[in-house]
């Protein structure tokens, strides 16, 4: 019984003090900075969607993951992705000129 009521209170002091420092720990909220320049972030966005096709097309070519990509709406997610790449390139392009 005292092993019990010795692990209930352990357990709560636990629970409130990972509490308190949730509240009081000011980098829980920061945000990352990306110090990429926009040379590097265009590259990056151009490496993901060469990622993303030749995923596809290895998808392609295996009829039990065709079969869970289209279960799982994944072509509809890649097509999305790609499309909010290509805009911020586009946007990161222009912003050079």
């Amino acid at each position: 019984m005292k092993k019990v009521l010795i692990i209930a209170v352990l357990l709560i002091g636990v629970s409130n003090s990972a509490e308190a420092q949730l509240k009081t720990n000011p980098t829980a909220t920061t945000q990352k900075v990306d110090n990429r320049t926009d040379e590097q972030k265009i590259a990056d966005y151009k490496y993901h969607i060469k990622a993303l096709n030749e995923k596809e097309e290895w998808i392609r070519n295996n009829p039990e993951e065709l079969k869970i990509a289209q279960e799982q709406g994944w072509f509809e997610f890649a097509a999305k992705t790609r499309k909010e790449l290509r805009a911020q390139i586009a946007e990161l392009e222009n912003k050079k000129k």
